[in-house]
């Protein structure tokens, strides 16, 4: 009975973070290295950085950015 289950997402290296910026279609690579660079910085806050994040159109729940940073995030398991 369960032997076509497939997973919804690979969560193998994905940050969803990282990875909503990388799926607008304004976003180039220098985005993908301010978004690494805002998830490091932590003058930050989550809640500030996804809804700075929110009203350019990326949006990015909060509760990802706090996994990222605590390390938690599936791009740390590589």
């Amino acid at each position: 009975m369960l032997e076509d289950l497939t997973p919804m997402y690979d969560t193998v290296n994905t940050c969803k973070a990282i990875e909503r910026v990388r799926e607008h279609p304004d976003s180039n690579e220098k985005d993908v290295e301010l978004i690494q660079q805002y998830l490091d910085d932590p003058k930050w806050g989550n809640y500030a950085l996804a809804t700075a994040l929110a009203k350019k159109g990326i949006r990015v729940h909060k509760d990802s950015i706090i996994r990222h940073r605590e390390k938690r995030c599936p791009c740390w398991r590589r």
